[in-house]
């Protein structure tokens, strides 16, 4: 969860600051011509360099929807894994520890089976 919480406040970042520091020079001091725009995808579209027109917050809409987008695309698959493998992880551990627990020198034949059956059989419920 810190995962995601931290590329979103990063997206935000590289979103909002320059949208923010434009506005604020452009429309506060007028001191500048034309918006920051960082590299993005839906920049291209821009033929003669942004202005302050609707063409410019379609764009950065879609900037942002992209953004969010790719965020989720690429950190999707990391955390499934690192949530996956370290469940597995330690239920393949678990599963470990009990089979060396077990007394397969002492007791009956069906002892032992018994034994064995009841690691399975917990094993099994945890897995599904």
């Amino acid at each position: 969860m810190f995962l995601v919480r931290y590329n979103l406040s990063i997206i935000a970042l590289y979103m909002f600051v320059p949208l923010i520091l434009d506005t604020v020079l452009h429309y506060g001091f007028n001191s500048i011509e034309e918006p920051i725009v960082l590299p993005l995808p839906f920049n291209s579209f821009f033929d003669d360099g942004p202005k302050w027109n609707l063409k410019f917050y379609v764009f950065l809409s879609l900037n942002w929807w992209f953004a969010v987008e790719m965020c989720a695309v690429l950190q999707g698959p990391v955390a499934h894994y690192a949530i996956l493998s370290g469940y597995f992880r330690t239920e393949i551990q678990i599963f470990t520890e009990k089979i060396k627990v077990l007394k397969l020198d002492e007791g009956s034949k069906e002892e032992i089976d018994e034994q064995i059956s009841a690691i399975v059989q917990s094993h099994s419920n945890l897995m599904v």
